[in-house]
């Protein structure tokens, strides 16, 4: 049976290799074809549903933040080559998450003009949902602004708290 070690290994693995996997299908896949696109959609939500799943699990260690730089970069290079705009408008703020979880106030501001625009791209109650998710966006952002880190990471990390960080970490909406 692995230790959790190699769990972890295996988890962020797991998720760095499925976002290169998703990226890969979409450089590679045909500009046209419904089967295609139908399919990187299937294989990117059951990619979502797991990958929530193995990061449940793995948060618990600080192995779950080793791979968020080459997550960002993953990105990075997939929205300069506007691969965000090849799935439907619903799925593309999976390329937006690795800024909003980057404990860098740069990344921040990326993650909520990207998500606003994502957001005010939506019509109808589909729109209304979008510009929810903003909230927690901004959260993200306020929280990096104001410690600059994330304070409910600080056990994990090994890192101490402040007496401010402390205090935040009992009010509504600071672990996420």
């Amino acid at each position: 049976m692995p230790n959790r070690n190699e769990f972890g290994a295996f988890a962020i693995g797991f998720l760095v290799g499925g976002l290169a996997a998703g990226v890969a299908a979409l450089l590679f896949a045909p500009q046209s074809g419904e089967e295609t696109r139908e399919l990187i959609k299937e294989k990117s939500i059951e990619l979502r549903d797991q990958a929530q799943l193995t990061a449940e699990e793995a948060m618990a260690r600080a192995e779950a933040f080793a791979a968020d730089a080459r997550a960002r970069e993953v990105a990075d290079r997939a929205l300069n080559r506007r691969l965000d705009q090849e799935i439907p408008l619903v799925q593309r703020h999976f390329f937006f998450l690795p800024f909003e979880h980057s404990e860098s106030h740069t990344d921040q501001e990326r993650s909520v003009a990207l998500f606003q625009a994502w957001a005010e791209a939506h019509d109808g109650p589909a729109r209304d949902r979008a510009l929810e998710q903003m909230r927690y966006v901004h959260r993200h952002a306020e929280i990096v602004e104001r410690f600059g880190r994330f304070p409910h990471r600080n056990e994990t990390l090994g890192r101490e708290s402040t007496e401010a960080e402390i205090a935040f970490l009992k009010e509504p909406m600071s672990g996420f």
